[in-house]
């Protein structure tokens, strides 16, 4: 009667015979072997000049939208509700093409796009009062949306200096209240740069939104005045 051990080693010497017979069959070449790893870096270069097209096109309609502004017309809500569609539409698509390297999509070539994209979204829907949309809704990366947010309140600020400027002073406050509900949203975020690079961007925010609440309370401080002027019936100093 076979012991257990002559029986492991039949085992042994059939399964390294099949191993032999696999060997035997698939004998490839070094050549071969080498090919196949080029054919491979060569589609994944296809692809990256695929990722590189598109996310110029995104970006180009990330900041179109960005330059313009705050859209003052329902017409121009709409026409920037298109693009950034467009664009997110792209990043969708994009993504699925590159699921055999998603490493492409995360790399850095891909990071400023989807940023301003994700910016371009939260500044809209600051701009209609609506809910701001997650960054899987719209088609970029968790990083580029936290990214993105952090950009946005350079935005704010861009506008709240504006609104300053033509004496809309309530508008100003709006827009700082956007620029601290922002910060507070980033600042406690504690993940390593390699995650999401967004430390230098909370400590600039920070300084940001100190002289921007400065230039605000001054604003808010000047308009008062010149309204008890005003009802006083005191002319101003420019004769008005």
């Amino acid at each position: 009667m076979a012991g257990p051990g002559r029986h492991r080693a039949s085992a042994f010497k059939t399964g390294t015979r099949c191993i032999c017979r696999m060997a035997r069959s698939k004998k490839r070449t070094l050549a071969e072997a080498v090919a196949h790893a080029e054919r491979v870096l060569k589609e994944k270069d296809r692809l990256r000049e695929e990722a590189f097209r598109d996310s110029r096109e995104i970006q180009r309609a990330a900041s179109a939208v960005l330059r313009a502004g705050v859209p003052r017309t329902a017409k121009g809500v709409e026409a920037a509700r298109e693009q950034l569609a467009l664009a997110s539409a792209q990043s969708k698509s994009l993504k699925r093409r590159l699921e055999s390297h998603p490493e492409l999509y995360e790399s850095g070539m891909m990071e400023t796009p989807l940023q301003e994209l994700a910016e371009a979204y939260v500044l809209l829907a600051h701009s209609r009062g609506e809910p701001i949309p997650t960054f899987d809704e719209i088609s970029v990366t968790p990083a580029a949306f936290i990214l993105g947010v952090a950009d946005a309140i350079g935005e704010f600020r861009r506008q709240l200096v504006g609104a300053i400027r033509h004496g809309r002073i309530k508008e100003a406050e709006r827009h700082l209240d956007a620029m601290e509900e922002a910060f507070s949203a980033i600042a406690a975020i504690a993940l390593p740069d390699a995650i999401v690079p967004v430390r230098k961007k909370v400590d600039t925010a920070r300084s940001l939104i100190e002289r921007s609440s400065s230039e605000v309370a001054l604003a808010v401080r000047m308009h008062e005045h010149e309204k008890a002027i005003r009802a006083a019936g005191v002319p101003r100093r420019d004769g008005r």
